[in-house]
């Protein structure tokens, strides 16, 4: 019993200082029962960000993301081998709130409809609204989308989502969203495979708005094609680098009324 209550009160690991460290400590701890993990790793990422937010905005190297993790996402066998990601930040003039709840009140193909041509969801609009109005303090839920990118690339994948509030150290409220693949996606090019892929967001309050850190790891082969074996990366930074310039400007021209 005495064991048992040691193991139960142990604080959680200690969160890296580092990005390429600490994203993934971000990601892995995403929905821990116990918000103290979270707490220490966004603690640490703002001030990550008042030093160096900067040198992510046009893409950070992530290679660090725990297997035991992935492992337990699901409950599939996965591997971290030959994972390899980016980060980018975005300072956004616009609160959590309206960030998140206009992700999942509009639909993509009408607020981003030159990136995403095609999407469904299983999302309850009961949950939805539930978690909005933090009642209820994560969601979880499967959704498929065709989405465009350069060279004519297009994707149609399916994810589980999770989203997940936690109040910051100072009694902030702040968010985490995590995603990873429910199955092989398709690609409308022979000559690129795309693997495995998991994403993370944190939006942290800053200011009256919001400072916020995309992360993405993907293994992907590409097969008799001179194309650069970073292309999937290369347009990953760009998707996450356009997308929250895309979401603001939607905000700005379609202002909240939740």
């Amino acid at each position: 019993m005495l064991l048992l209550a040691l193991v139960a009160c142990s604080p959680p690991p200690e969160a890296p200082a580092e990005l390429d460290a600490l994203i993934g400590y971000l990601f892995s701890h995403a929905m821990d029962e116990d918000p103290a993990a979270l707490q220490e790793g966004a603690t640490n990422l703002d001030a990550w960000m008042d030093a160096r937010l900067d040198e992510t905005l046009e893409g950070y190297a992530v290679n660090v993301l725990d297997e035991a993790t992935l492992d337990d996402l699901d409950g599939s066998d996965r591997s971290a081998e030959g994972l390899v990601g980016a980060a980018v930040g975005h300072v956004s003039p616009h609160d959590t709130l309206d960030l998140v709840a206009t992700v999942l009140v509009t639909a993509p193909t009408e607020r981003d409809p030159d990136t995403t041509i095609a999407h469904e969801s299983d999302l309850d609009t009961a949950e939805r609204d539930c978690f909005l109005s933090r009642e209820c303090g994560s969601l979880q839920y499967t959704s498929r989308a065709t989405d465009n990118f350069a060279l004519g690339l297009q994707v149609t994948s399916t994810n589980n989502v999770q989203y997940r509030w936690f109040d910051t150290a100072s009694g902030e409220t702040a968010l985490v969203q995590r995603t990873w693949l429910a199955e092989q996606p398709t690609v409308n090019f022979d000559w690129l495979e795309v693997v495995a892929q998991y994403y993370v967001w944190v939006s942290l309050p800053h200011e009256g708005g919001t400072r916020n850190m995309y992360a993405m790891w993907a293994l992907t082969r590409i097969t008799g094609s001179d194309v650069p074996e970073d292309l999937a990366l290369s347009l990953a930074i760009d998707g996450m680098a356009g997308g929250g310039d895309r979401l603001d400007a939607w905000i700005d021209e379609n202002p909240p009324s939740w």
